[in-house]
């Protein structure tokens, strides 16, 4: 089933790939093509993930080149691989502005051109659904001021794929208070780390392989990653008991597909067509298969006896304060996150009230298991 609806999606994007070549305000077959505006040139592409081989964004990594790779027939062939294996996952923006990556599937904190960049692919306290995040970006200017920012580089900038929430954090104690919080030494990425340290709590930043052995030894109390199953491959669940929902500092990701701006222009534009339509399809993917993954991870933690902490409803609007007030005074001094600041404010005000007259209330029904949760969910046969 899924290779028959592989087939139809291929079909349709390179129809629509050569709708695209042959009509509208374009000139004529790209020069040394035939009439059908392609060259019968074929690419290869290495992009490079942001984490290590076998992890799960390497695999979703790898989804994503397979899909370019065989929704082209073969004329782009994509080869992924996991971070480090080519260049440091710090090097990777240099790595595609200099061609030694055709592309890098990560996150946009790794670009240091302005403190803000991480609003990109994470906005602490905002976006608890995805689809906004990505809407926003796609259709609500998000992609534009993104490309634009990093033009210096000579980059072209999609979204490659979509996830949920993150786990707040892991800890020894239960956090209930916002008083708890300040007294532990926690690790956290900006700009939830910054927002979190502008306000008393002790934040520390260590790379990933770094976390679970600092709480292991006492270096840190706390500390955040990612998603439940990528806190399950570094081992989380065996060095703190509790881990806390929902995550405030990032409630969903999008993951940067970041390609050399050279490579882009040398695809025919059926196959930058391709691209996109690859990019657009991962994201869906990647959504989907992040609550698969994430409750059989939560199962694991279970067994394991780990417990969840559901933050209380104080401590989450204190959290939201305190990052609407940062963003309020940083705003007043950079510019750059005074342009992101109003292009989300103007998206949402003009999506909220829209989607908030498209929802329907939920069953009580659905609840009935709510106390069983988390569990695996076996389709039906």
């Amino acid at each position: 089933m899924k290779k028959k609806l592989l087939s139809i999606l291929l079909i349709a994007v390179l129809v629509f790939g050569m709708g695209l070549t042959g009509c509208g305000g374009g000139g004529g077959p790209i020069e040394g093509g035939g009439d059908d505006g392609k060259s019968g040139e074929t690419h290869y592409w290495r992009i490079q993930a942001f984490t290590g081989s076998g992890t799960t964004f390497h695999v979703w990594a790898q989804h994503l080149a397979e899909l370019i790779t065989n929704m082209s027939g073969g004329r782009l062939t994509v080869e992924a691989f996991g971070g480090g294996e080519i260049v440091e996952t710090f090097d990777m923006p240099n790595a595609v502005r200099d061609g030694i990556l055709e592309g890098a599937l990560g996150y946009s904190t790794l670009w240091t051109v302005e403190y803000g960049m991480p609003l990109f692919t994470s906005w602490p306290g905002e976006f608890s659904d995805v689809f906004d995040y990505w809407y926003w970006a796609k259709y609500g200017g998000g992609l534009e001021i993104w490309n634009d920012v990093l033009s210096p580089f000579d980059v072209k900038i999609l979204v490659g794929g979509l996830f949920d929430t993150e786990n707040f954090l892991w800890s020894n104690k239960p956090i209930q208070t916002i008083d708890d919080l300040k007294s532990l030494k926690l690790r956290m990425m900006p700009l939830g780390g910054d927002i979190l340290a502008a306000n008393g709590v002790s934040v520390v930043f260590l790379p990933a392989g770094e976390i679970v052995p600092s709480i292991e030894r006492g270096v840190i109390d706390a500390a955040e990653y990612s998603i439940p199953q990528m806190d399950r491959t570094l081992g989380f669940h065996d060095v703190a008991k509790y881990y806390h929902k929902p995550g405030w500092h990032q409630p969903s990701f999008l993951m940067e597909f970041a390609i050399n701006g050279a490579a882009w222009r040398a695809l025919e534009p059926d196959l930058q067509a391709i691209v996109e339509a690859a990019c657009d399809t991962n994201s869906v993917y990647t959504w989907m298969q992040c609550a698969i993954i994430n409750n059989e991870a939560e199962v694991y933690f279970r067994e394991n006896g780990n417990e969840l902490v559901i933050l209380p409803d104080e401590v989450v609007a204190t959290l939201y304060e305190w990052g609407e007030a940062f963003f309020a005074d940083l705003s007043a001094s950079d510019p750059f996150v005074a342009r992101v600041l109003e292009s989300r404010k103007v998206f949402m005000q003009w999506w909220v009230p829209y989607k908030d007259n498209l929802h329907i209330p939920y069953p009580d029904w659905a609840y009935d298991r709510a106390g069983d949760l988390p569990y695996v969910l076996v389709p039906s046969t």
